[in-house]
Order: C-alpha cells, then sequence, then structure tokens
C-alpha cells in the first residue's frame, strides 16, 4: 500500500506509515509459528512469486470498494452479492465517513429539488444519524 493508505484494523483507522506489511494468516504460506519469519530465505521468497494470494483486503474493505465501483458504473450489484457471499457478511457495511455528512448531502439535494423524499428515507434505512454528543 503507498504510504497514508487508510485501512482499519478493528475498530480503529490507521494509514500507512511506509515500507509496512500487513500479514493476513490466511496467505502465510506453510509457517506454523511467528519466529519462522527469521528463517525465511530467497529460495521461499521465489518459491512465493508463483503463488497467487486470496483476497488480501479486509472484508469490509473490500465491500467499501465495491459501494464505490457500483457507484461509478464499473460494477454491477451481482458483483457486490459475489463478495458479501465469499467474505461472509450479511451485513450493512458502515461507511469511511460518519453517516451525518451523507445526509447533509443528501438534506442539501432535497433542498435543490434533486431527491424525493422517499430517496431521504431509503438512506435511513441503510444509514443511521448520529446525534451530537458534545465534546
Amino acid at each position: 500500500m503507498p504510504r497514508r493508505s487508510l485501512t482499519e484494523q478493528g475498530n480503529t483507522w490507521f494509514t500507512y506509515r511506509g515500507q509496512e506489511i500487513e500479514f493476513y494468516n490466511k496467505n502465510i504460506n506453510g509457517l506454523k509459528d511467528l519466529k519462522e519469519l527469521l528463517e525465511i530465505d530467497n529460495d521461499d521468497v521465489e518459491k512465493d512469486k508463483s503463488r497467487k494470494g486470496d483476497l488480501n483486503l479486509t472484508s469490509v474493505d473490500a465491500i467499501r470498494i465495491a459501494y464505490d465501483l457500483i457507484g461509478r458504473g464499473v460494477l454491477k450489484e451481482n458483483h457486490l452479492e459475489f463478495i458479501k457471499k465469499q467474505t461472509k457478511i450479511s451485513k450493512i457495511v458502515k461507511p469511511i465517513l460518519n453517516p451525518n455528512q451523507y445526509f447533509h448531502l443528501l438534506a442539501w439535494l432535497k433542498d435543490n429539488k434533486q431527491i424525493s423524499e422517499e430517496e431521504l428515507k431509503k438512506a435511513s434505512t441503510i444509514l443511521k444519524e448520529e446525534p451530537y454528543e458534545g465534546i
């Protein structure tokens, strides 16, 4: 990942600072113990060059990317369904931005007669506005 790329780790967000490696345990070849990382040699690297890993994204990042690509007209809903099935995620994945930002844009679009009340209500079934709780 390029420096400053955003990713999620549990309930927190962080950016890659550079030269960082994120290991996905389902893709590490034949390691039974973390200490074995210290024993990797050039032969191991050569063997791994031909190995194709799996998704190599968090499941929720894959779904967020699919949402974005559907919105940009690259993917279709059936692609999202495939990703959800493969990642075993059936819930709606929260956006990176706060839901209130989405509602702010939707309210502006409604005020400018670009969307209907029905579209605003549809968003409310997917996203939940978060009341301000102070600092």
